[in-house]
């Protein structure tokens, strides 16, 4: 699940720097990794669709706390303004 990971972190550094080529850049390396994954022959259908499901999961909260971060900065800011 390494790959996993280093997409999932190219990903978050072209949220946090704002550059959309480097997001799509960790997008495509997790969806990449995710199925060279998923065709691999050592392991079990059910453990595949386990960990897939998981990962699923973490990505959805990954995404909800993203939004909610940007909530909390946005109303942030409108109070400074006024």
């Amino acid at each position: 699940m390494n790959g996993l990971t280093t997409g999932m972190t190219i990903m978050l550094v072209g949220v946090y720097s704002g550059q959309r080529m480097i997001q799509g850049l960790g997008i495509a390396n997790m969806m990449m990794f995710a199925s060279i994954y998923y065709f691999n022959l050592d392991t079990t259908l059910l453990y595949k669709s386990i960990t897939l499901a998981l990962l699923g999961i973490v990505l959805l909260a990954g995404r909800w706390f993203l939004l909610q971060q940007s909530k909390h900065t946005n109303i942030e800011n409108k109070g400074d303004n006024q």
